[in-house]
């Protein structure tokens, strides 16, 4: 059994969320007036819709099942203009409807460097294990120039994150050592648990790798406050995250890049969003461009892609 909804307008993507929640609501009427005959054909229920976006027509499958799985909506279509020639991937989760919002799929699954996204659980990790003792804890430059003027100066673990400051969280690795670091990693699940040979740069040089649908997970569980840490320390770690604030929204995450390996380079952001006090989260991860195509692979790029997409959802402003 299926049934169409049809919008008309020049954005495809405006009341995505909307018209989900409401055919959320006709399958719940249609399972309450049926019998058992049709519960168990709407288990496997698909719900087909079409957008009219003005230009042309966007097709969408939506699975819905009687329980409390997830639902996925693919988005390739809607979104693939704003990753601008890169090869890359975006997936959302918003927590209120249990639903998930996906481009690119098949690479979800696929682990590479986080750079320094690794940085969320590392901030956790100092917090907890009292390397640090708050986001105020200063640490002194040590005088070596570095190719980013702003880490030219001595940083707190605030100032650090948002200005991503390599040799604040090398010492801060080195404080907390190789074991407690694999403790704390072992405890998460996060990635594939590889620290490597180097304490000050496993983060940095392949040896601990994460997927997209990994980052979301962990990100997810940070902003639900269900990771085996403190949870004063997690909220410390949230609200360092914070890019924009207003007294409808949130919008907060951490950039990643990583240069090291020319063939592949990588750009990642990471966070959550709260719009109207529903809370979403995100990854967005590119990664060298299209044939044909030229430009830097940087998170902050991803950051900004990231910020597209929300909009485009109606998310964010």
């Amino acid at each position: 059994m299926r049934f169409s909804i049809r919008i008309k307008g020049a954005n495809g993507m405006k009341n995505k969320i909307s018209i989900m929640l409401a055919s959320l609501l006709i399958l719940g009427s249609l399972i309450a007036c049926t019998g058992e005959d049709m519960k168990e054909k709407i288990s496997n229920y698909e719900n087909h819709k079409e957008v009219d976006s003005g230009e042309e027509k966007v097709t969408r499958e939506i699975s819905y099942s009687e329980d409390n799985a997830p639902k996925e909506i693919d988005i390739s279509n809607d979104v693939e203009k704003y990753f601008k020639g890169y090869n890359g991937q975006f997936k959302l989760y918003d927590m209120e409807n249990n639903v998930y919002f996906i481009y690119s799929e098949n690479e979800l699954s696929r682990r590479t460097c986080p750079a320094s996204t690794y940085k969320i659980l590392k901030s956790l990790i100092a917090l907890q294990t009292g390397v640090v003792e708050d986001e105020n804890t200063m640490k002194k430059w040590d005088g070596k120039k570095r190719f980013i003027p702003q880490w030219n100066k001595d940083h707190t673990l605030s100032s650090a994150i948002t200005n991503s400051v390599v040799w604040y969280f090398q010492e801060v690795a080195r404080d907390i050592g190789r074991e407690r670091m694999q403790k704390h990693i072992d405890e998460v699940g996060y990635g594939n648990g590889v620290i490597g040979d180097k304490i000050d740069m496993f983060w940095l040089d392949e040896s601990l790798k994460i997927s997209v649908d990994e980052q979301l997970e962990f990100i997810t569980r940070l902003h639900r406050e269900e990771l085996p840490f403190d949870k004063e320390n997690i909220q410390k770690v949230k609200t360092m995250l914070i890019d924009e604030e207003t007294k409808e929204s949130i919008f907060a995450g951490k950039t990643g890049t990583f240069l090291e390996n020319n063939d592949s380079p990588l750009g990642w952001y990471v966070g959550y969003a709260v719009a109207n006090e529903k809370p979403y989260s995100f990854v967005t991860r590119i990664e060298k461009a299209k044939s044909g195509e030229s430009g830097k692979i940087t998170g902050p790029i991803a950051k900004e892609i990231t910020k597209e997409i929300l909009k485009e959802l109606d998310i964010i402003n």
